[in-house]
């Protein structure tokens, strides 16, 4: 497909500006999710690494890890999208982070209820070859990374994170291309959180450091037998940044054979998402993963759900700036003209605790009463949380109690919720479904083993 220019691109936003215009919305930022936790299951993942380790990564490395079956396995002339070889049901991709392995390691995955799974991340840093393995270990416990060797061995086996270090990389890669799954190596880049500079714009504005950016993660995915690549870039500081890192991975991606799969994850809200230049998307991406959670933030005129699918509880009460549902913002990708067939829309299996509130609707008053909750569905079964549903938004509630006497409230979604987001998903016509976190939808059973009601759910329902 010919590529337009960044000033045609932007013509495609003149549709959706217009339609919003006639909302009171006022866009803001949601609160960032952790992706990691501590061994222990406490801390979470900074920003991004800025240590300032001249050998860079070890692209070729061992680290430990066996390869053995791990090899890249799809079609060959999948031009049209990243669907599994399955008809036309769709994609189900399921983010799987470095943070969980030693919780839920490869093997406990049900792989026959995805299509691909996201293995999340590196990050980008400003220093050759500009990028760097994450340190859950010590990031987790609120320290800088000290060496890539480490961070490497952590990521791919667990190294000084686990309680013993095993092929954890290798096994992902071996058991889901045993049973057809597809797996994209994540890259992730935010503003830092101490100075707000974004490592990637400086990469990708400068031609002689993308290409070294590019290359050496491509050979790096490649000789791991991942197939292909996912970007979590949130937000691009700017579309000629962002369309000069797409064309870069297409066209690395192109060469590989079979040819490798390009992914992108954007927020639900189209209008933080400017910078993503729709033509782009359309012409290089395999999927477009919509972000449809945190809808309701910390800037929420009012406490309200993760992910509603329709009307928020804030509309409903007549506050809701700040506080959006699927239903709205779906229509609104579509208007902008991104591709139907390469959209996917993210579902949460993750949930916030908002604390000193006891309902959805309440007006909030404490900005930093919201708490990132791993497994909401663990969490209301072992606290015996009665579960209340809103036919309206069509999401799950709950509310109880602390052991310090404060009244929380707590928005997660059950089998229920994400029944109804994927028959939405079939409805429009979208080309699949993106999950974040695979991790935060295990349950616990009395038995010593654990359920993934969610995970059941959307398969039956989207693939039904």
């Amino acid at each position: 497909m010919p590529r337009m220019t960044v000033q045609n691109g932007a013509l495609a936003w003149g549709v959706l500006s217009l339609l919003l215009a006639s909302t009171p919305w006022v866009g803001c930022a949601a609160p960032d999710a952790p992706e990691a936790r501590a061994a222990d299951g406490g801390g979470t993942e900074g920003a991004g690494r800025t240590d300032d380790d001249a050998a860079g990564p070890d692209v070729l490395g061992d680290a430990g890890s066996s390869m053995d079956g791990a090899s890249i396995t799809g079609d060959a002339d999948a031009l049209e999208s990243a669907t599994r070889d399955s008809g036309s049901r769709g994609w189900i991709t399921g983010d799987y982070s470095y943070g969980d392995i030693c919780t839920v390691p490869p093997s406990q995955l049900d792989y026959a209820e995805v299509s691909h799974i996201m293995h999340f991340h590196l990050d980008i840093v400003d220093q050759s070859p500009y990028w760097a393995f994450p340190c859950p270990a010590e990031e987790g416990a609120g320290m800088a990374c000290t060496s890539n060797a480490a961070a490497q061995a952590e990521f791919e086996t667990g190294a000084g994170y686990c309680a013993s270090a095993f092929p954890a990389q290798a096994d992902l890669i071996r058991l889901a291309h045993a049973s057809g799954v597809k797996v994209f190596l994540a890259i992730q880049s935010a503003p830092d959180s101490q100075t707000g500079i974004d490592p990637l714009a400086a990469v990708t504005l400068d031609s002689g450091k993308l290409q070294v950016m590019v290359s050496t993660i491509l050979t790096y995915a490649q000789s791991r037998g991942y197939d292909g690549i996912d970007l979590d870039w949130e937000p691009p500081a700017s579309a000629e940044g962002f369309i000069a890192l797409m064309t870069a991975l297409r066209a690395g991606l192109d060469a590989w054979s079979p040819r490798g799969l390009l992914a992108t994850d954007v927020y639900c809200q189209p209008w933080s998402s400017v910078p993503f230049d729709v033509p782009t998307l359309n012409a290089d991406d395999d999927q477009v993963n919509l972000m449809c959670y945190n809808l309701s933030s910390m800037q929420s005129a009012a406490t309200g759900y993760n992910a509603p699918l329709d009307q928020s509880a804030c509309s409903a009460c007549g506050t809701d700036q700040n506080c959006y549902n699927i239903a709205d913002m779906v229509p609104l990708w579509l208007a902008a003209g991104l591709d139907k067939r390469k959209m996917g829309l993210g579902v949460p299996f993750y949930g916030w605790k908002w604390s000193g509130y006891s309902a959805p609707c309440q007006k909030v008053a404490d900005f930093g009463a919201m708490a990132y909750v791993y497994q909401p569905l663990a969490t209301v079964q072992g606290l015996g949380l009665q579960q209340n549903w809103d036919g309206t938004s069509q999401v799950p509630w709950s509310a109880g109690t602390d052991s310090n006497g404060t009244p929380f409230f707590l928005t997660y979604d059950d089998a229920r919720s994400i029944q109804a987001k994927a028959e939405f998903a079939q409805q429009q016509g979208l080309g699949g479904m993106m999950i974040w976190s695979l991790f935060s939808g295990f349950v616990p059973q009395a038995d010593g083993g654990s359920a993934q009601p969610l995970l059941d759910s959307l398969a039956t329902s989207y693939w039904q």
